[in-house]
């Protein structure tokens, strides 16, 4: 294996797989390493076939347990589903497979993620990046606001983390961000993700809680730190016309810059 770098993310129904094709033509041709993507729909695929792309069906991989099949099946058994009720969750299954490829230095993106670096400026930053660490860019929050998951977690699992400290800084949230662990943790982290998931889609009667609960709650339960892997690089500076997509693939070419940047929510074709 080259290296040991590889990206991950989600692409379900139309709209998110036609996102996940732009964000595709604006970066396949800097960035040199293997993209899987879990997807509902492997044959929406058949235009974009390239050597790079791995593409995992969902059906194939998802856990048939009651408790989280009734959770995770609506992204095979329906058209589409409301935001609030999306099982985030599924990415852990990303995570299994890298994984067990061998990848250790697994990048996180979502579809509106901009990646303004070529292959050897993204070698370069996810080496800085300590072990057992995860690596952000953009988001950062304090875990202050999880305490109703935390107490839930703590209450139905085998496990256990204090919440008190109330200027814990988490930044398990998008649009890119980077899992640097070793063997152990790796394992640790898989087994937790699986025993936690069941309970992240019962936090609450009225929506799936986003998986930065579970996140933020295993980076404290076996200390996993924060760590700035790349700066943040505000996109609307550069006084684009329409965030088009040669617009956006260019963007890299004459600016030579060296960050993460985000497609602004009103360019509906990203949403």
């Amino acid at each position: 294996m080259e290296n040991k770098i590889c990206f991950v993310g989600m692409a379900f129904f139309d709209r998110y797989i036609t996102s996940f094709k732009r964000w595709f033509y604006i970066h396949k041709e800097r960035i040199d390493f293997p993209i899987y993507i879990l997807t509902n729909n492997v044959d929406d695929f058949d235009d974009i076939k390239h050597k790079n792309l791995i593409l995992i069906d969902i059906k194939s991989v998802c856990d048939k347990n009651v408790d989280v099949n009734k959770y995770e099946s609506v992204l095979y058994n329906k058209k589409s589903i409301p935001y609030r009720l999306f099982p985030w969750n599924v990415m852990r299954y990303l995570f299994k497979k890298v994984f067990d490829d061998g990848f250790r230095e697994i990048i996180y993106f979502e579809n509106d993620s901009i990646i303004l670096m070529n292959k050897q400026q993204i070698i370069d930053k996810v080496e800085k990046i300590p072990i057992n660490h995860v690596g952000y860019s953009h988001q950062t929050f304090k875990n202050t606001q999880l305490i109703k998951s935390y107490n839930y977690f703590n209450n139905k699992s085998k496990y256990y983390v204090q919440h008190d400290i109330s200027n814990k800084i988490c930044a398990w949230e998008g649009p890119v961000f980077v899992l640097k662990f070793d063997e152990k943790l790796y394992n640790n982290f898989l087994e937790a993700f699986d025993i936690l998931t069941p309970l992240g889609y019962t936090v609450s009667k009225k929506n799936i809680v986003h998986p930065q609960n579970i996140f933020c709650y295993v980076s404290e339960l076996f200390g996993i730190d924060m760590f700035r892997w790349s700066n943040y690089i505000d996109l609307h500076r550069f006084k684009l016309k329409n965030f088009s997509d040669d617009e956006l693939k260019n963007t890299y070419d004459f600016n030579g810059l060296n960050g993460i940047g985000v497609v602004h929510k009103k360019n509906e074709h990203y949403i």
